[in-house]
């Protein structure tokens, strides 16, 4: 039953994005300390990793499975500073 969630998770986030965004994904300045720092053109958010139910690849995507049925996604091309592998390594750390 999980892994249904998480297939119709990730296949709704792929759709949303597509729909938002098509082909021109929105830049995001994303920094990772005690917590996940999201920065977009429209303000910053902040995501505990308590809130982080499960962590999924795609080809393209890093998808965070969040509580409340939402999804936060990441391009795996989208490093500046370290690399995709980093990033899961240290949620799935923080995890624990």
């Amino acid at each position: 039953m999980f892994l249904l969630k998480k297939k119709i998770a990730i296949s709704n986030e792929k759709e949303r994005m597509n729909v938002l965004y098509g082909d021109e994904f929105p830049k995001i300045v994303l920094s990772v300390s005690e917590d996940i720092r999201m920065k977009t053109e429209n303000g910053e958010k902040k995501i505990s990793f308590s809130s982080i139910e499960d962590v999924v690849e795609t080809k393209n995507l890093i998808v965070c499975l969040l509580k409340g049925s939402m999804t936060l996604s990441f391009s795996k091309q989208g490093f500046v500073k370290g690399n995709e592998k980093e990033f899961l390594n240290y949620i799935k750390e923080k995890m624990k």
